[in-house]
């Protein structure tokens, strides 16, 4: 095993492991920008990030709002009917098996607004879907099934600004 650490441009490093039976394998392992107190902090932050990070824009309702974004933190700016989400990553949450991905959405000034919803990307990952969750038992932990579609979103194309030269 080798462990390659790249220290000028993203401070990543890329690991070699050449002790299985079917060739090398690499593994590259880039460096969190997250400012937080705690790994696990650090981790959601890098994970919202890179699973819900960007603008969106509603399909098919018009009245929740343009320029939906999700920001890392948790929070979600310009959403009529949430205002905080939190990605599934560890316990009660796995309500649905392997069947789809869950995220939570709140509304932060309102108590017990927290709904879960299971959630998709297309395959160009520029549409994502949250659908509604259905307990068909409520006295089994992972009786959730897949509903119709709650929400639609578009990703807006990101625009990377050109460095002057």
């Amino acid at each position: 095993v080798f462990l390659v650490y790249n220290s000028k441009e993203t401070q990543d490093i890329t690991m070699f492991d050449g002790t299985g039976n079917s060739g090398t394998q690499m593994d590259k392992y880039i460096k969190s920008k997250a400012n937080a107190q705690d790994g696990l902090i650090a981790f959601n932050t890098a994970l919202n990030y890179y699973v819900f990070g960007g603008v969106f824009m509603p399909i098919g309702k018009p009245a929740l709002g343009d320029n939906i974004q999700f920001i890392p933190s948790g929070a979600i700016n310009n959403f009529k009917e949430y205002d905080q989400y939190k990605l599934c990553i560890a316990g009660d949450c796995f309500v649905t098996g392997d069947k789809i991905d869950v995220v939570y959405l709140s509304k932060s000034r309102v108590e017990n607004s927290e709904k879960m919803y299971g959630f998709t990307y297309s395959v160009q990952n520029d549409t994502l879907t949250m659908y509604n969750l259905i307990n068909k038992n409520p006295q089994e932990k992972a009786a959730y099934v897949v509903g119709s579609v709650a929400y639609k979103f578009l990703r807006k194309p990101q625009v990377i600004p050109q460095k002057k030269k």
